[in-house]
């Protein structure tokens, strides 16, 4: 399941009620069919949370659900 809260603890300097907390995706089991609720949830993750991450740190978020 997807969710978003906006609110929650914000980290050093940053103001609480601009912070937005996502679920993290759960552990993909290789269920094919749960590959696009797996992809949906990390790309809303990516695009919310690590953005401004750059890409090898991105795709090494996603493996880590693997």
């Amino acid at each position: 399941m997807l969710t978003a809260q906006v609110g929650g603890a914000a980290g050093k300097g940053e103001d609480a009620s601009a912070v937005t907390e996502v679920a993290k995706s759960q552990t993909f089991d290789g269920t094919p069919s749960k590959v696009s609720r797996f992809v949906e949830a990390c790309k809303l993750y990516i695009k919310i949370r690590l953005r401004d991450v750059p890409a090898e740190e991105q795709i090494q978020w996603i493996l880590s659900y693997v």
